[in-house]
């Protein structure tokens, strides 16, 4: 690509705004992403990284604003279509074949149906679809579902992405898979606006914005932990799981009282439906897997079903507030950041279950939240089991001080 290529793709001139009641302020000048640019922006849990982003694909598209947000200035120039891939991937499917979805936008722009078969062979190859091409993907795995927004959103004329960690939730595999191709993309003409906690894109970036927020100190105290009288009386946990239409799994594994189990695999390979049939959400085929216990608390990937109360104090009903939430505690946890709703949600399973099962805790968690949540999992290990699911290498080199007992899904019994 040629430097005289290098067409503005968007001119931000200025934008401020305040956010939190008004406790942080975002403050962009001057910012122009050009063909072939990949703007990285970084920053703590909570700094306002995903709020930038949709601040700014709300006005470039000409929707009403956050209403929870204050603006004093937003002035951007829009030099190209935009699309974007949000952290919720579920919200963005709309079809209901995966072969559907990743051809959706080919119909829109009036290809006619042989064309966008062949296109289709095209993509089911380069991304190592075969398996899943014809499932509806609002049954695969998160990670799953990741891709395939990923890959449908890129539009045809949408030179501007916008990004809001789209690695997260994927395997190894399927990170450098997407990682790459993002690569490939800039050199081709897009230009990308990245929203990230990790430092996958640190090598590829033109452009670094960094969004400073300080966070409470904080500190665990295993005094302060509750004790909880549990009903526990499991030795192993042994049999079938799975989907039977799709697929099965068999898992033989000793289980202690206390500690916690990190359950690994790549994207699909049934950690989500493991946790699942523990908590009795879903039926083991055979044996007995499912755990029984009148103190059991499952934390979904997407930490927002944990919450039932307006503010987070109310969250707590009264109890103490871990440090890191006493800055927060007259906010809707529904307003938190995603990495600020995985501690939250791990906190409340933690403080009133025995058995807690969590999915994907780490997701979204900068560098201190990481080491955070650790901390907390160790204070707690001595009185909770725990299991944990985790799909990328560089979590688990992390977690080794308190991987005690791993099941790998990828394994064969």
């Amino acid at each position: 690509m040629e430097l005289n290529d290098k067409m503005n793709l968007i001119e931000i001139e200025k934008i401020n705004f305040k956010f939190n009641n008004n406790y942080i302020e975002i403050n962009i000048d001057d910012l122009t992403i050009k063909k072939g640019d990949i703007c990285i922006v970084k920053g703590n849990s909570g700094a306002g990284k995903s709020t930038l982003m949709e601040v700014i694909f709300r006005e470039l598209n000409g929707l009403p604003q956050i209403p929870f947000i204050s603006i004093e200035n937003l002035i951007l120039n829009k030099k190209s279509e935009v699309s974007a891939i949000f952290q919720k991937s579920e919200l963005q499917i709309l079809a209901f074949s995966v072969r559907e979805e990743l051809l959706l936008k080919y119909a829109f722009d009036g290809m006619n149906r042989k064309e966008r078969k062949e296109i289709g062979e095209k993509i089911k190859n380069k991304f190592n679809l075969e398996v899943v091409y014809e499932r509806d993907p609002r049954k695969l795995s998160t990670g799953q579902m990741k891709k395939i927004v990923t890959i449908a959103n890129m539009g045809i004329d949408k030179k501007l992405v916008l990004m809001d960690e789209p690695l997260s939730y994927l395997d190894d595999e399927n990170a450098n898979l997407m990682k790459n191709w993002i690569i490939e993309l800039s050199k081709e003409g897009y230009g990308f606006l990245i929203c990230t906690h990790s430092n996958d894109f640190d090598d590829y970036a033109n452009i670094e914005i960094m969004l400073e927020h300080e966070i409470p100190k904080y500190n665990h105290n295993n005094s302060n932990i509750t004790k909880i009288t549990h009903d526990l009386s499991l030795k192993s946990i042994s049999g079938q799981f799975g989907y039977k239409n799709y697929w099965k799994k068999f898992i033989d594994k000793p289980i202690k009282e206390n500690g916690i189990y990190v359950i690994e695999g790549s994207n699909g390979s049934g950690k989500t439906c493991l946790l699942e049939t523990l908590a009795g959400v879903t039926k083991e085929i055979d044996g007995k897997i499912r755990i029984k216990s009148k103190t059991i608390g499952f934390l979904h990937q997407n930490p927002s079903y944990v919450f039932s109360k307006d503010t987070i104090k109310n969250e707590f009903n009264g109890d103490d507030i871990p440090e890191y939430f006493t800055q927060l505690v007259h906010k809707s946890p529904f307003q938190l950041s995603e990495g600020q709703q995985k501690l939250l949600g791990i906190e409340l399973i933690l403080k009133s279950n025995y058995v807690c099962l969590l999915d994907e805790p780490f997701q979204n968690l900068d560098e201190k939240l990481l080491n955070y949540a650790i901390n907390l999992l160790m204070a707690h290990a001595d009185y909770r089991l725990i299991f944990i699911t985790i799909n990328r290498n560089i979590l688990k080199n992390k977690i080794q001080k308190i991987a005690e007992n791993n099941i790998n899904l990828e394994e064969k019994h």
